[in-house]
């Protein structure tokens, strides 16, 4: 609903950054690049009344998978408070948030499984993998390669590497070939 000076309310800003959520959504899903089409899509939702600032902190959500806290107790999530349950047979009890099961396909969430079953990744490795899954996956369908490129340039251990490479058949042998060993 539009105020006074023809923009939305201030009170609703929680509200109005997820409707923009919602709507950028919907370009994703109908495979819109956000960044080519940036400057018509801000166009269209200032003319729905949007601010430019709520604008800006939907696209910061999308890009950078963050919202800047509007209550002093919600505190960003640092790298050392990931819960690893040691009693579980997964190696990371991670549930994937709605917006990466629309990302990942069926082949990529299986991966993400494998991988995940490994137990070799720290959970900040295994989280900054997925982060950077997510933004890669946004824009273009992932295969098997890209995800190897993205362990290769993130995991910096040789030896989990090699683990990683020799236990997923979709990375047999990507290490040896990156690294020209024989």
């Amino acid at each position: 609903m539009k105020g006074e000076n023809g923009l939305k309310s201030q009170n609703n800003m929680n509200k109005n950054v997820i409707e923009i959520l919602n709507f950028l959504l919907k370009q994703i899903i109908e495979e819109e690049n956000l960044e080519e089409n940036r400057e018509e899509i801000v166009i269209t939702l200032e003319n729905e009344g949007y601010t430019i600032e709520d604008i800006n902190e939907a696209f910061d959500f999308i890009i950078n998978g963050r919202l800047k806290p509007y209550d002093e107790r919600i505190s960003p999530v640092t790298d050392t408070e990931f819960y690893i349950d040691k009693n579980s047979n997964s190696g990371y009890n991670r549930v994937l948030a709605e917006s990466e099961k629309r990302v990942f396909n069926d082949y990529i969430k299986s991966l993400i499984y494998r991988i995940n079953d490994l137990k070799v990744l720290k959970a900040y490795e295994f989280e900054l993998l997925l982060e950077h899954m997510f933004h890669n996956g946004i824009y273009e369908d992932l295969e098997s390669e890209d995800i190897w490129n993205l362990i290769d340039a993130l995991v910096k251990d040789s030896e989990t590497k090699i683990i990683i490479s020799q236990a997923i058949s979709e990375f047999n042998n990507f290490y040896f070939k990156n690294n020209n060993i024989n």
